[in-house]
C-alpha cells in the first residue's frame, strides 16, 4: 500500500513538474480598440553640482490602435498628472486636477499642458520592442522619451520556460548608445508571467555608464504588460541620475 502510494505521488509530482515547465511563446496580442488604463510613476534624482529630485505620476489611457504585420500601434493619453520637484531649497508642486493659483504653479501647468490630454504614439512588435515613440509637439523636457520605451520589455524569437534567459539590445540616441538586457523567466503565477530585468548601461566608446534592475509581470492572455518596476542608475558627466519607473496596467 505504501510502495502504492508512493508511485503515486511521485507520479503527480512529474506530471505536475512537466506541466510547469511546459514552454510559452510569448507574443503580444492586445484587445484592439479596448482602452487600458495605465498608472505611471516616474522619478528621477539627478546627484551633481545641481541636485534635483522629480516625482511624476500620471493616470494615462492606453488604446491598442491597431495590430498589422507583427507591429503595434498605441496611443496613450495622459488625463491627469502630479509632480513634485524639489531643487535645493525650493519645492514645487503641481496637480492638474486642482486650479493652480500661485505663480510657480500657473508656470508649471503651462509646461505640462503639452502632455496633458495630449496623444503618445509608440509602435512595437509582438515580440515587445518599442521601436518608435512620437511625443507631442513642444512638449519640452517635461518627460523623457526613453520613459515608453520601457512599457514592455522584449520577448525571445523561441518559447522559454521557466528558468530560461535571453539577451536583447536597444540603440537609445539620447542620453545613452546602446542597452543591452538580460531577461529571465522567473515564475508563473495566476497573476501571469514574471520577468527579471538586468541591463548595462553603455556610452558612444561602449563603456559601461549604468545599470537597470527590474521585473515585468506579463498577463497571460494578452502578453501584455500588467506591472512593470525598473530602477535604472546612470553617471552623465558629473551627475548620478537614477530613475525609477513603476507601471501598473488595468487589463
Amino acid at each position: 500500500m505504501k510502495k502504492s502510494l508512493l508511485l503515486l505521488l511521485t507520479g503527480s509530482f512529474l506530471t505536475l513538474s512537466a506541466f510547469a515547465q511546459k514552454p510559452v511563446t510569448l507574443r503580444a496580442n492586445p484587445p484592439i480598440g479596448k482602452i487600458i488604463q495605465m498608472d505611471m510613476g516616474l522619478k528621477t534624482d539627478v546627484d551633481g553640482p545641481q541636485s534635483i529630485i522629480m516625482d511624476m505620476k500620471m493616470k494615462m489611457e492606453v488604446n491598442p490602435k491597431e495590430l498589422a504585420e507583427e507591429q503595434i500601434t498605441l496611443e496613450t493619453t495622459a488625463r491627469s498628472i502630479k509632480a513634485q520637484i524639489n531643487a535645493g531649497m525650493m519645492t514645487l508642486d503641481y496637480d492638474s486636477e486642482k486650479e493652480q493659483t500661485d505663480e510657480m504653479g500657473k508656470m508649471l501647468a503651462q509646461q505640462f499642458a503639452s502632455i496633458l490630454n495630449k496623444t503618445i504614439i509608440s509602435t512595437m512588435t509582438t515580440r515587445g520592442k518599442v521601436i518608435d515613440v512620437v511625443l507631442p509637439d513642444n512638449i519640452g523636457q517635461q518627460i523623457d522619451k526613453n520613459s515608453f520605451t520601457n512599457i514592455s520589455t522584449t520577448f525571445p524569437e523561441t518559447p522559454v520556460k521557466i528558468g530560461d534567459s535571453w539577451e536583447s539590445e536597444v540603440e537609445s540616441g539620447e542620453l545613452f548608445a546602446k542597452i543591452i538586457t538580460t531577461s529571465t523567466f522567473k515564475e508563473e503565477t495566476s497573476e501571469g508571467y514574471k520577468i527579471d530585468i538586468s541591463a548595462k548601461v553603455l556610452n558612444e566608446a561602449s563603456e559601461q555608464i549604468g545599470s537597470t534592475l527590474g521585473y515585468y509581470l506579463i498577463d497571460k492572455e494578452s502578453n501584455m504588460t500588467k506591472k512593470a518596476q525598473l530602477t535604472t542608475a546612470v553617471q552623465v558627466e558629473d551627475n548620478k541620475v537614477i530613475t525609477e519607473i513603476n507601471i501598473t496596467n488595468t487589463l
